[in-house]
């Protein structure tokens, strides 16, 4: 009698179980559990990803910084070595709308467009140089090729003379005055474009970075 008691008792506990795993309940909870844990994944990888673009900015603005320097102390900007050449703040600036107030926000949104406008002018002004140059080039060549062709093959030492005079005379000629008003306009901008790494909304960002 005991024994089939517990045999009953045990089949209506397999029942009891068996009924609960095929409930909407069960089915319920596993959805959440496995909802939960998407979600949990889905954070923790915008989360890397924010902290991913936070550095890359903190590290262009520095660098940023640092061309920014060294073009303020160069008076021949044609020379000088790109300020910004991949801007990542316009790849990833919508990750931080949500996580910078609008002064933040604005501040480095504001840096970077200053200093894309003194890259673009920048670039303005090489190209401009470097026309000016190959038609200089150009211009040179046509007076040695006119003083080979009045000079006698034997008067060596006059057209060597006369090519001297001329290539002296054409490496004596500046190129700064071509592209003048690019460059006024390079070094004003450089003067209106503040320090970001100074600011609160730098360090913001690089707590953002360092999360």
């Amino acid at each position: 009698m005991n024994t089939r008691t517990l045999h009953e008792i045990h089949n209506t506990e397999g029942m009891q179980l068996y009924n609960f795993f095929d409930s909407n309940l069960f089915q319920t909870i596993i959805i959440f559990v496995v909802g939960f844990f998407v979600f949990f994944l889905y954070k923790n990888q915008k989360k890397d990803e924010l902290k991913s673009a936070a550095n890359i900015v903190v590290l262009e603005i520095k660098s940023i910084e640092e061309s920014l320097d060294k073009l303020r102390g160069s008076n021949d900007y044609y020379e000088s070595t790109p300020v910004i050449e991949i801007n990542s703040w316009d790849k990833y600036k919508h990750l931080f709308v949500k996580k910078l107030d609008l002064h933040h926000y604005t501040t480095i949104n504001d840096f970077f467009n200053q200093v894309s406008r003194i890259e673009q002018e920048r670039r303005i002004l090489r190209k401009q140089v470097e026309v000016t140059i190959f038609e200089k080039a150009k211009v040179l060549q046509k007076q040695v090729v006119m003083i080979a062709s009045e000079t006698m093959e034997e008067d060596i030492n006059a057209y060597e003379e006369k090519i001297n005079r001329v290539a002296e005379r054409f490496s004596k000629s500046r190129v700064e005055f071509v592209g003048a008003f690019p460059a006024r306009l390079i070094q004003r901008l450089l003067q209106e474009v503040n320090t970001v790494t100074t600011t609160t909304a730098f360090d913001k960002l690089n707590n953002i970075a360092n999360s």
